[in-house]
């Protein structure tokens, strides 16, 4: 009997300065308290992994509450009363990462 092994997901691994741009972001609009930097490493597959070996960036991830089960099962309920947040973050980070005077994301 012979196995096979593939490695299909390189490690989805944030770069240092991309992350807290991302983190700040978040926490302009929910509070420092209220955002995890330092989070355990996950065993997740993630293909957004493959973009991270190309350029610097950040995964991160939007809590979705108490709404129900873990993703990828059936009993996970989508929580859409964070949509409104969701979409002010990304307003926020592009409003950071396009800010003229570049100082979120380290321009001279």
């Amino acid at each position: 009997m012979k196995m096979r092994y593939d490695r299909r997901y390189p490690p989805t691994t944030n770069s240092r300065r991309e992350a807290e741009v991302a983190a700040t972001a978040a926490a302009s609009l929910v509070g420092d308290d209220n955002v995890k930097r330092d989070m355990l490493p996950s065993m997740a597959a993630e293909d957004f992994a493959s973009f991270l070996e190309k350029k610097p960036g950040a995964y991160i991830w939007i809590g979705n509450g108490d709404a129900g089960g873990e993703l990828h099962n059936p009993h996970y309920d989508f929580n859409d009363a964070i949509l409104p947040l969701s979409a002010s973050y990304w307003v926020r980070l592009a409003e950071s990462v396009l800010s003229k005077d570049g100082a979120a994301v380290g321009r001279p």
